[in-house]
């Protein structure tokens, strides 16, 4: 067993360390508890971003399912219009054929204009009767010549109805490519929105991430350091068990030789008072402390 004084010297070392140690535990443990409170809050930011998207998404599906919706209408009229394109141009091919098979003078065109124009005339316009006369043998005339090229007219007429049905299909294609733009514009906020938290969230889970790992971190330290003051308080409560001892034994020790001490003087004034000898007062003090009692520190 150590000595006292290097017992003390001990116990104090340890007492300061202690106090050091506690000291680093409480910065520890608020280290411990503000990583744990950030990854707490960024969980909550998540959970509430999540909750954003989700509703962000119900639209951004209904817009998307609208979107599919117009695309497939206007390319469905653009289709139309190439597959409407190739008919008129089969039609092109087959009227020069004709008119180069029937050599004819003028071109059908021409004829079928000029004839809707006199008709145009005579119906709208209040003409003197020759000259109305001289424009129904000029049409009577115009119409013969179209006689002679009858098997084109059909094919004019189905041309003129095909370039009609180009112009519809194109404005309807038209109309559905606008109504696709006008849906973009008007989701253009929602869906930078939808793209921003979708962003958010994967910075919130790579921050959540590390606050858990610093939480982890210094959880794991506040473990080794507390481990290391239950030791050292451990070995203090040991000290001072062990300095309670000593102090037991050398009071005892203490009070043994009091005892002896008392008991010499007292066989002294004993032998004084047998031979006559004169008493002091130091004297009759020690012969009524003939029974000695334990003296504390």
């Amino acid at each position: 067993m150590e000595d006292k004084s290097n017992q003390q010297k001990r116990l104090k070392a340890l007492r300061s360390e202690i106090l050091e140690i506690k000291k680093e535990l409480n910065t520890l443990n608020t280290e411990k508890e503000k990583w744990f409170e950030k990854k707490e809050s960024q969980k909550h930011e998540i959970a509430d971003a999540i909750t954003k998207i989700k509703s962000l998404k119900g639209s951004k599906d209904k817009i998307s399912d609208e979107i599919k919706e117009l695309k497939n209408e206007r390319d469905k009229y653009n289709k139309e219009v190439q597959l409407l394109i190739k008919s008129y141009k089969d039609l092109l091919k087959k009227k020069k054929e004709f008119l180069d098979k029937s050599d004819m003078g003028e071109d059908p065109n021409q004829l079928m204009t000029q004839i809707e124009n006199i008709e145009k005339k005579i119906e709208t316009e209040v003409l003197p009767f020759k000259k109305e006369q001289t424009l129904m043998k000029q049409l009577k005339s115009l119409k013969n010549s179209l006689v002679k090229v009858a098997g084109i007219k059909e094919i004019i007429d189905s041309i003129r109805l095909i370039s009609k049905k180009i112009a519809e299909t194109k404005d309807k294609a038209q109309e559905y490519h606008n109504k696709l733009k006008t849906v973009f514009v008007n989701n253009k906020d929602s869906y930078s929105e939808f793209m921003e938290l979708t962003k958010v969230i994967t910075v919130l889970k790579k921050d959540q991430e590390n606050s858990f790992n610093k939480f982890i971190e210094y959880k794991k330290k506040f473990a080794k350091v507390n481990e290391s003051l239950k030791q050292k308080l451990l070995e203090s409560k040991g000290i001072q068990e062990e300095l309670g001892i000593i102090k037991k034994d050398r009071k005892g020790t203490r009070n043994k030789k009091i005892k002896e001490k008392l008991r010499k003087r007292t066989e002294e004034v004993e032998e004084k008072l047998k031979t006559g000898q004169k008493l002091t007062t130091e004297d009759l003090l020690i012969f009524q402390e003939s029974n000695p009692k334990d003296v504390d520190d």
